[in-house]
């Protein structure tokens, strides 16, 4: 029978070993691929729903409006997507427009009112 000392150094250094995953050249990467899934999870999302539509739009998004495809703001993005096009496993993607400032405030306001059960 184990002692707690034994149960509890197996579950830590099980945990050490999560945190070193890979190799020191994909660190910096798996950090990433973990934290979108925590986030995910956070928001409320499905992780893989969203990796695999992430993938998708990643190639054609403009660069200065990435932060529209964090977990934070995907459902809103997702929504002015053309689910036709998303669905397709390849092919061109229309991206939508930016929001304007007074769209983006409006959207803000509905998210956080749903979120507080309002």
């Amino acid at each position: 029978m184990k002692s707690q000392f034994q149960v509890l150094w197996e579950a830590l250094h099980k945990r050490a070993n999560w945190l070193f995953c890979g190799s020191d050249d994909t660190a910096p990467q798996t950090c990433t691929f973990v934290s979108l899934v925590a986030s995910c999870e956070l928001h409320k999302l499905d992780p893989e729903a969203y990796l695999r539509d992430l993938f998708r739009v990643l190639p054609i998004w403009p660069r200065n409006r990435v932060l529209e495809l964090a977990p934070k703001y995907w459902m809103r993005t997702r929504a002015r997507l053309d689910s036709a096009e998303l669905a397709l496993p390849l092919g061109p993607i229309t991206v939508p427009l930016p929001l304007s400032a007074n769209q983006a405030e409006k959207a803000d306001a509905h998210e956080a009112a749903v979120a507080h059960g309002s």
